[in-house]
C-alpha cells in the first residue's frame, strides 16, 4: 500500500480591515465599486491554516460561518484557535464555534483550544460570563484558553507556532507557522515598527509573508500603507508575500495587486476573499 501524503494548506477567509468593503454607509468610489462587483468585497482579515491533519483558526471573526461555508469548510474540525489582538473583529467569532454539531452527528466532541496574548486573555475573562449568558453552557465547557508568549514556540498537532510581537495601537501577536518544512508568518494589524528581535526571528521564518496593507497612504500608526508594506517585504525577502487586512482607503483589487507585483518584482500580491494555498512536498502550488 503507498504512502499517504496529506496536503498542507492555507485559505484567506477573509481579507479586510475592521471597516470591510463595501463599508457600512461609505459612499466612496471604492465602496461603490465592490457593490457593483461582488469579487472586490473584503469581509474582516481571517486565516485557516491546515497540514492536512491539524487545522487551525486565526481570527475568527463577526462573520465566522459565512466565510467557512463560502470556502467549503464548514463541516471540518478546528482543533485550535490563535487571537492576534483584543480588537473586536478579532476575536468575537470564537463565540459562534459554540454550536459546532450540536446534535452530535459526527460523533466528536470538540474541544476548543484557544490562544491569544496576557493583555487579550485578561480581557476575555472580563466578558466570557457576558458571553456565556448570551449563548449556552457549552461555551463554557468547550473552550480551553491559552496565553501565548512573545518568541516563545509551541505545537498544534505537528505545527509549529512561533508567536512575536507586532507594532500596534494595542498588544497584537503575529504568528510563524512551519508546513511541510516552510514557514508561514502571519502579521496582521501591525505597522513596519518591530523589534529587531520580531524583524530577525521574521527573516529567518518566512517562506511566505502575509503583511497588514490597510492604507493606500498613511493615515497612522499600527497598519501599513503601501510603501512601507512594499519596503518590509523587500527587507524580509521571503520567497512570496500576500498583503491583507486591506481597506476601502486603499486601492481596488486589480489595481493594488499590479502595483505591489511591479514593486517588488512578482513577490507582494494582493491576497483576496477565499485564495487558497497549497504546499505539496514543501512546494508551493
Amino acid at each position: 500500500m503507498g504512502v499517504v501524503r496529506l496536503m498542507a494548506f492555507l485559505i484567506f477567509l477573509g481579507t479586510g480591515d475592521a471597516d470591510g468593503i463595501p463599508a457600512i454607509g461609505c459612499l466612496c468610489d471604492h465602496c461603490k465599486l465592490a457593490r457593483e462587483n461582488r469579487a472586490l468585497q473584503r469581509s474582516w482579515a481571517s486565516l485557516f491554516i491546515s497540514d492536512g491533519l491539524t487545522n487551525i483558526l486565526v481570527d475568527p471573526t463577526p462573520a465566522l460561518r459565512d466565510q467557512f461555508i463560502r470556502v467549503g469548510i464548514d463541516k471540518d474540525v478546528i482543533h485550535a484557535v490563535l487571537i492576534t489582538h483584543w480588537h473586536f473583529e478579532h476575536w468575537i467569532g470564537v463565540v459562534e464555534l459554540h454550536a459546532w454539531d450540536r446534535k452530535g452527528l459526527s460523533k466528536y466532541s470538540p474541544k476548543f483550544e484557544v490562544f491569544m496574548n496576557e493583555y487579550a486573555l485578561s480581557q476575555y475573562e472580563k466578558v466570557l460570563p457576558a458571553l456565556v449568558d448570551s449563548t449556552n453552557i457549552w461555551l463554557k465547557t468547550r473552550y480551553e484558553f491559552h496565553v501565548v508568549r512573545s518568541y516563545n514556540p509551541f505545537k498544534i498537532g505537528e505545527i509549529k507556532v512561533i508567536p512575536v510581537e507586532l507594532d500596534h495601537s494595542l498588544p497584537s501577536t503575529g504568528f510563524i507557522f512551519k508546513l511541510k518544512n516552510r514557514y508561514v508568518a502571519y502579521l496582521v494589524d501591525s505597522g513596519p515598527d518591530l523589534s529587531k528581535q520580531a524583524v530577525d526571528i521574521i527573516k529567518k521564518h518566512a517562506d511566505i509573508l502575509i503583511l497588514d496593507n490597510t492604507w493606500e497612504k498613511s493615515e497612522g500608526s499600527g497598519h501599513m500603507d503601501i510603501v512601507q508594506a512594499v519596503e518590509f517585504v523587500k527587507n524580509i525577502k521571503p520567497k512570496m508575500a500576500f498583503a491583507t487586512h486591506i481597506g476601502h482607503k486603499n486601492l481596488p483589487h486589480d489595481k493594488l495587486d499590479k502595483i505591489l507585483r511591479n514593486k517588488t518584482d512578482g513577490v507582494l500580491r494582493a491576497a483576496y476573499d477565499g485564495l487558497r494555498i497549497e504546499f505539496s512536498r514543501g512546494e508551493i502550488v
